[in-house]
Parts: C-alpha cells; sequence; structure tokens
C-alpha cells in the first residue's frame, strides 16, 4: 500500500469527513431501529450476572496454553500472567495497547521517546528499543528485527477485535525464542466460534481529537466453515500544545533566538499536537480469518505511528545545542516521526493424530515495513545541513514454519518437541515511501539486500509427580547465522498445598540476539559471531482464592542481566557489564455479580550495577558512574486501582487510577549527564527535579445500555490534569528529565450489535 502524502494536484481523502458521515448515519439508523422494536425487548434488561459468570476457582482451572506448550490449567501456569478479556478492554475506555495494559498489568509502565514510537517496561526493564520483549498475534511474533523491535499494534485505538490478551510477565525465551526478556505480550482475535453476529462501532474523541470506526462481522456456516472479518480505521490528529503542554528541565534560549524556555514552563514554541498520527494518515487495521475443522487461515494489516517532540538539543542554542551553519529557523523545522505498515498470512493447523499424540503446524509470512526521519540531528551519510532526514525507511519479510508435537503417555507425563524455522530477508525498498531504496543510520552508504535462516528446537516436559506437585522443564535453542548457538532453560516447580493456594518457584533463562542490522554490520566487518544479551530470573510466587469472589497473590522476582551500552564510538550495542533488580508485586481481584475491583502495588528496586568500561554511556543507571542506586527510567514504587459498578440493569460505572510514586534514578542519571558537559551546558538547571516527582493518571467511564443490542458509552481520560498539568506528565526513555503531559481528555462511543 502507498504511503505517500497526496500530492498538491490531487483530492485529499479525508478520514475524519469518512468517520464521522458513518457516525452520522449510524446513529439516527439505530435510533430508528431500536425504535420498531417491541416494548417488551426494549425493556428486557441485560444479563446482571456479568463479573461473576464463573467463581476465580472455576477460572484457576481453565486449560490454558500461552505461556507454556504443553496445556495446563491457569493455577498452575509456570509464569505470573495477566489475562485481559474482551469485557475488560471494552469496559477501560482505552484508547490504545498502552493505555490498556497500563490499567490492567501489574508493574507494567511505559515512557515516551523523541526520536522513536513509546515504549513498553516491566519489571525494571525498558530500553530506547522495544527488542526486549516479544508481540505475538494468535502465536505469531510480529516484532520487528533490523533495528526497532515491537512496533506494531500498540498505538491503535482499534481494539475490537481483539478476544483477550495475556501478558507473560517474565522472561520467557524458553517458550518463545530470544527477545522475550522482559514479557511477551499475546493478542488472541475473535474468530468465528468466540464471535457471531455484525458489530459497529464508532468513537469520537474531544481534546486529544480522533474519531474511529470499527466493523466486525462472524458467520459458522452449516458445512463447518466459519468465517470473522474485521476493518477498523481511525483519524488521530491528537491534542493541542495548550492541552498537553511540553516542559523541559533547563532554561535556555532556542537555536535562533526567537524564543525564551524557563526551567518547568511549557515551551513557548510550536511543537505540535501531542499523539499526532504518523504524516497525518489515518491508522488502518484489517483482519480477515476462515476456520474449518482444526483449519485456521488468517491475514492482518495493521498501519500506525506518531508525530514525536523534541528534545533540548535540537532546539537550543550552543553551548547546549550544537553549533549550526547556516542557523536553522525554529518556526522552520518539521516534526520528528516514526511510522510503520506490518501485514502478516498464516495458516494453523492442528491435528488429534492418536489419544496419546497431537500435532500443531504453523506456517506464516510477515512483511513488516518501518519508516523514521528526524529534524536536524547528525546522522552518518546525511548532510548535516539538511534540515529533514529520513534515516530510516525499509522493509523486512519473514517465512515462518513451526512444528511441534505434544505427546502425553500417562496422566503423570505430557511432552512437547519441536522446530522452527524462520528465513528473513532485509533491506527491501520502503513500498511506496521515500521514492528512493532502503535506508539506515548504520549502513550510510547504502542499505544492503540479505537474508539469514534460523533454526530452532524446543521441548517442555510437564510432570504431575503428585497430585499436588508439578515439575515443568523447558527448553530451547536458537541458531542465527550471525551468532553463538542461544540456549534458554526453564525450570519451575508448581505447589498446591490446598485447592485455594498455589506456590510456584520458578528459574529463567532467557536471551536476546542483537538487531540484525548490527550483526549483518559487525559479520562484514569482523566475520565473527555477534552479541547477545542473557538474563536469569528467579521468581517466587503465591496465590490464594480467599473465597469465590476474592483472589490475592504476591510475587517476588530477582533478575541478573548484562548491562548493554550504545557506543557512539563503533555506532553499535555492546555488553559491558551486569545489573541485578528485586522486586516486590502484590495484586488482588474481588469479584462480586454487580462489581468488580482490582489493585496492584509494585516495588522494583536496582541492587547492584557495574560497568567494565566507564568511558561508554548506559541509559539504565547512573548508578555505576556514583550517581545514586537506582533505575534512571523507572519508577520504583507503582499503585493501580481499578473498579467496575453495575448501578443497574442498564447503567454501568468504571474508574481507574494509576499512581507512579516518583522516579529517583531520573534526576540522579540527569546529575551524571550534566556532569559531562561544562555548567552552562548543563541539561537540567541546578535544583530542578520535578520530572522526577509524581505522576497519576485517573480515568473514568460511564456506560449505558439502551438495548441489549445497542450500547453508549462515556470516557474521560486523564482528569487530574484538568486541576495540575504535572500530575498527568510522562517522561520521555533516557532523557528523564524532560516531559510531556496528557491532555485532560473524553470520548464516546457507540456499539451497535445485530
Amino acid at each position: 500500500m502507498d504511503l505517500r502524502r497526496p500530492q498538491s494536484n490531487e483530492t485529499p481523502w479525508s478520514v475524519s469527513d469518512f468517520v464521522t458521515c458513518v457516525f452520522r448515519l449510524a446513529f439516527p439508523l439505530t435510533l430508528i431501529a431500536y425504535s420498531n422494536l417491541p416494548l417488551a425487548a426494549a425493556q428486557e434488561p441485560p444479563e446482571e450476572n456479568i463479573y461473576a459468570e464463573m467463581s476465580l476457582a472455576e477460572l484457576g482451572r481453565l486449560p490454558v496454553r500461552g505461556a507454556t506448550l504443553t496445556e495446563t490449567s491457569r493455577n498452575k501456569v509456570p509464569a505470573a500472567v495477566t489475562r485481559i478479556t474482551r469485557r475488560m478492554i471494552q469496559e477501560s475506555g482505552a484508547r490504545s495497547l498502552f493505555e490498556l495494559m497500563e490499567i490492567y498489568v501489574p508493574n507494567f509502565q511505559w515512557l515516551r521517546h523523541h526520536l522513536e514510537t513509546s515504549h513498553f517496561g516491566l519489571r525494571g526493564i525498558i530500553n530506547d528499543r522495544d527488542d526486549k520483549y516479544l508481540l505475538r498475534v494468535n502465536g505469531r511474533v510480529l516484532n520487528e528485527r533490523s533495528q526497532i523491535g515491537a512496533l506494531s499494534e500498540r498505538d491503535l485505538t482499534m481494539l475490537g477485535d481483539i478476544d483477550y490478551i495475556e501478558v507473560t510477565r517474565g522472561p520467557g525465551s524458553a517458550v518463545h525464542g530470544p527477545g522475550a526478556v522482559a514479557m511477551v505480550v499475546d493478542i488472541y482475535t475473535l474468530n468465528a466460534n468466540t464471535f457471531n453476529g455484525t458489530e459497529v462501532k464508532t468513537t469520537l474523541g474531544a481534546v486529544e481529537e480522533f474519531q474511529a470506526a470499527e466493523m466486525l462481522h462472524g458467520k459458522r456456516f452449516e458445512n463447518g466453515l466459519g468465517m470473522f472479518l474485521y476493518g477498523g480505521i481511525a483519524n488521530y490528529p491528537g491534542a493541542p500544545q495548550s492541552e498537553s503542554p511540553q516542559v523541559i528541565g533547563r532554561t535556555f534560549e532556542t537555536i535562533d533566538g526567537q524564543y525564551q524556555v524557563d526551567a518547568g514552563q511549557p515551551v513557548p514554541y510550536d511543537i505540535g499536537r501531542d499523539g499526532k498520527s504518523y504524516r497525518d494518515l489515518p491508522k488502518l487495521k484489517l483482519h480477515a480469518q476462515l476456520d474449518y475443522e482444526d483449519l485456521e487461515i488468517w491475514t492482518r494489516y495493521t498501519r500506525g505511528g506518531e508525530q514525536l517532540d523534541w528534545y533540548t538539543q535540537q532546539v537550543a542554542a550552543p553551548p547546549i545545542g550544537p553549533e549550526m551553519d547556516p542557523v536553522p529557523q525554529l518556526d522552520d523545522y518539521q516534526r520528528n516521526e516514526a511510522g510503520y505498515q506490518q501485514f502478516s498470512f498464516n495458516i494453523h493447523h492442528e491435528q488429534v493424530i492418536t489419544s496419546e499424540l497431537e500435532h500443531e503446524l504453523l506456517l506464516g509470512y510477515t512483511m513488516t515495513d518501518y519508516e523514521r526521519q528526524l529534524y536536524q540531528i547528525a546522522v552518518p551519510g546525511f548532510a548535516p545541513e539538511a534540515q529533514l532526514a529520513v534515516i530510516a525507511a525499509h522493509r523486512e519479510d519473514e517465512y515462518l514454519g513451526r512444528s511441534i508435537f505434544r505427546w502425553t503417555p500417562s496422566d503423570k507425563h505430557e511432552t512437547a518437541f519441536g522446530f522452527e524455522y524462520a528465513h528473513n530477508e532485509f533491506g527491501y525498498p520502503s513500498p511506496g515511501y521515500p521514492a528512493e531504496g532502503a535506508t539506515s543510520p548504520r549502513f550510510p552508504e547504502g542499505m544492503p539486500r540479505w537474508g539469514t535462516d534460523t533454526y530452532s528446537g524446543l521441548a517442555e516436559h510437564q510432570w504431575r509427580i503428585l497430585q499436588r506437585w508439578t515439575l515443568f522443564s523447558s527448553l530451547r535453542y536458537d541458531k542465527h547465522p550471525y551468532t553463538e548457538g542461544l540456549w534458554s532453560p526453564r525450570c519451575a516447580l508448581v505447589f498446591s498445598p490446598t485447592d485455594y493456594d498455589t506456590i510456584k518457584l520458578i528459574y529463567n533463562h532467557s536471551v536476546r540476539r542483537n538487531f540484525d542490522e548490527e550483526l549483518r554490520r559487525d559479520f562484514e566487518n569482523s566475520a565473527k559471531p555477534g552479541d547477545s544479551e542473557s538474563i536469569d530470573g528467579l521468581e517466587l510466587r503465591y496465590g490464594r482464592n480467599i473465597s469465590d469472589s476474592w483472589g490475592v497473590a504476591v510475587s517476588s522476582f530477582l533478575y541478573d542481566a548484562e548491562l548493554v551500552v550504545r557506543s557512539n564510538q563503533v555506532f553499535r550495542h555492546l555488553q559491558l557489564g551486569r545489573y541485578q533488580i528485586g522486586g516486590l508485586e502484590l495484586e488482588s481481584v474481588y469479584v462480586r455479580p454487580h462489581y468488580e475491583l482490582r489493585f496492584s502495588h509494585s516495588f522494583t528496586k536496582l541492587l547492584h550495577a557495574f560497568l567494565d568500561d566507564k568511558t561508554q554511556q548506559t541509559t539504565v543507571t547512573g548508578a555505576v558512574y556514583g550517581f545514586g542506586n537506582d533505575l534512571a527510567n523507572w519508577s520504583t514504587h507503582l499503585s493501580k486501582i481499578r473498579a467496575a459498578y453495575l448501578l443497574n440493569s442498564r447503567w454501568q460505572a468504571d474508574s481507574s487510577l494509576i499512581v507512579y510514586w516518583g522516579y529517583p534514578g531520573a534526576s540522579d542519571y540527569a546529575d551524571y549527564l550534566n556532569s559531562l558537559r561544562a555548567p552552562q551546558a548543563a541539561l537540567t538547571d541546578n535544583g530542578y527535579d520535578e520530572a522526577s516527582e509524581l505522576s497519576a493518571y485517573l480515568s473514568a467511564g460511564l456506560q449505558y445500555r439502551i438495548h441489549q443490542t445497542l450500547t453508549l458509552r462515556l470516557d474521560g481520560y486523564n482528569l487530574l490534569g484538568i486541576f495540575e498539568d504535572s500530575l498527568n506528565k510522562r517522561l520521555f526513555v533516557n532523557r528523564t528529565y524532560e516531559y510531556r503531559a496528557h491532555a485532560p481528555s473524553a470520548a464516546v462511543s457507540l456499539r451497535w450489535s445485530f
């Protein structure tokens, strides 16, 4: 699909007009249809027992196979797994996976980025690339491999095709492969078995403006064939600067001398609208799936991205910013932007061979197009006077095959073993934009074409030692042509002393190989295997169902990980140290027929860190340089409360509050960066630490079921910002002395099922 902007002689297609038209048509048609219903049907109350359809104990015994290769019950899965259902998604009012996961996943955090799309983090692990976790759809990993990691899906406001999401907290390479260092995000879409009928949803956002339309249709035919179709589109202009100010911790004059910036005050120059979509293009999501007996065939297309904010050195006059000749005019600056489009086609088949043996086969193809343009930044190979540099625009293709056998010789033993093969092609030109070959900052002379073949073997054994003891042993081996062989073992012992208590002791060794373009560059320069990164994780988790309605769990974890630094001398990432993280997570769920209450609190602490070569710069912590003893990009304490209440047969209210209690490591890291500069070139004013203080995000929703088929919903977001902008602040990765506040905003949606 061509991503180019319409030329001046073309008539641009206005997605805003289209969505508004859909909404205007759907609303009166819906009211007409509703007005013609019999009175008895119109007064029929909805099902009231929406929060207690199954007890917590019954839910815990449901079979799952997400964080394991073998099948087990939810309460025995050897990991901390958060499940977000379709109902929870609808009741959250979330406008993206960022908001959705922040509401429901304990110890999940996210930060903005100046030069790339925003980043996920879990349990203290967050990076300036999203390559330390895997994002999967229906079991298919959709990470970009060249230089970014997880990229697609996360920013899309259209979530109506999702049946449920499972987030495996903690390392998971033994099951899912390299890159599953912090977590695995599994998205499972609706299909003809889980959705039958047609649904239309339209949403209009105010202040942080957006217009979205979704339509899904599922049908099961008499011959056993099932079909599911989904289409979603959104225009996302975002929030005005007046409602979402950017605040910098340094007083300075802009590079052109036009503006004076005061530390702790909103910047006076134009920074554009917060959350505005990449190159003003509408966000898209299309999904189609066919099911027949044990065969699934699905295809998916997504397009998204966001415009980004400048950072201090891009706009500040020397000595804070760089010397530039000629001096650019700030009013002429264009946006930093990053975007993507992705297409995937997959065939999944499960076959019962005998009563003891099953086989699962996955064949798939994925195309990922990544684009990024930065303004006024020095990039090798690009002229320094260039005002706009497209420093990354390339496409990669992946062909995947996975075959897994599951053997259950007895009630006590279950084994899964299999093989995975991936062929990747890199260096294709970005389809449609820009009109040139593939580009990347690591290949200033031009990104070459190359391909890789990765072979993987995986196995797991589940041994039910006694009625209440279960042992999981998992092992995976991955061989990439530019790395040594990567081993990922896991061992977990699960003890259920009663039907209501579960204790899990889990050991994981997970790995992450370097980006493929860096591996390729290293191979060209040295013909030696490239770097990989490892993490050892130990977790003790206790969960108890106090009653059929109330469950609690506590997890303690200890991670020992390699410390990765980015070397500006060789323009690549290096492993030059180690660091240890410890933490505690407390979570509780209380469910009654008419209400639901969720709570979590997490504590994450840097225990130790060292760096072999202190001339290299790490962004993880300033502790290795003698500044503080905390993580630079992480809030040590994090609390989350989520409540939903069925007021009566038609009205429902819900709310969420997320509190980041402060970033002590952020101010320490700012002090370290200032120590590298002369006082007049410091990045923060002396004593400035507002960015590292408390942030809190309060959202609330009110839902009215007009009829069983028609639901109206009103959501308010980031409501505390009405009283104080700084409460809504969101920091930037690696530049946590700067922030941009979220705008207090609202949205109204109408969902019609028929």
